[in-house]
């Protein structure tokens, strides 16, 4: 009855601080491939091909495919690229325009935004009532 009671509340015996001094002594790692949870690292290593192709559109008339070759480890595009040029937009062209003459871009100067930004007067109740609740 004595040894269990000293059991529960971690009474010490030559026995146990014996075995403890040996497991002390030994001291146990993993290898980094070892220690890490990812599953079977060998096959997350291992590269795999991707090819994914696309289906003709207005705007890529040639269809389009793409291939990469994919791991764990790193991502590296196998498709060669086609560079073709594009076409700038004319509100893109105007700002252009205006930074390469050493002006700052204003919306004032473009009139698609001037167009877009006239003010609607069936919302001014719904302004004054927020003027006068901030008041």
């Amino acid at each position: 009855m004595v040894g269990f009671i000293k059991n529960i509340f971690g009474g010490n015996s030559d026995d146990n601080n014996q075995n403890g001094g040996q497991k002390k002594q030994k001291a146990f790692y993993l290898d980094p491939d070892e220690a890490k949870t990812f599953g079977d690292i060998d096959y997350m290593r291992k590269p795999n091909t991707v090819r994914r192709s696309f289906p003709k559109s207005v705007s890529n008339p040639e269809g389009g495919e793409q291939v990469e070759e994919v791991s764990a480890l790193e991502k590296k595009s196998l498709s060669k690229k086609k560079n073709q040029p594009t076409q700038p937009q004319p509100s893109a062209q105007s700002s252009e325009q205006n930074v390469q003459e050493g002006q700052m871009y204003s919306a004032k100067d473009d009139p698609q935004i001037q167009e877009r930004r006239q003010s609607d007067s069936s919302l001014d109740m719904f302004r004054n009532m927020a003027r006068d609740i901030k008041k």
